[in-house]
């Protein structure tokens, strides 16, 4: 298996259930995989944008 990405972990103890930030680099090729996205700004969700590409891969 390839790894395109890897990350450092906060020296601090996570909990269990804890929340992760995660921003991909890139996502055209697991877009067409999900109905929406969740849009948030300011860790606020702000809208959902459907995903016209859903279930089109060939």
């Amino acid at each position: 298996m390839k790894t395109h990405k890897s990350i450092e972990i906060a020296k601090r103890q996570m909990d269990l259930l804890s929340r992760v930030r995660i921003i991909p680099n890139y996502a055209c090729t697991v877009m067409n995989l999900f109905s929406k996205v969740v849009v948030a700004q300011g860790g606020e969700v702000v809208g959902e944008w459907a995903v016209d590409a859903r279930g089109r891969v060939q």
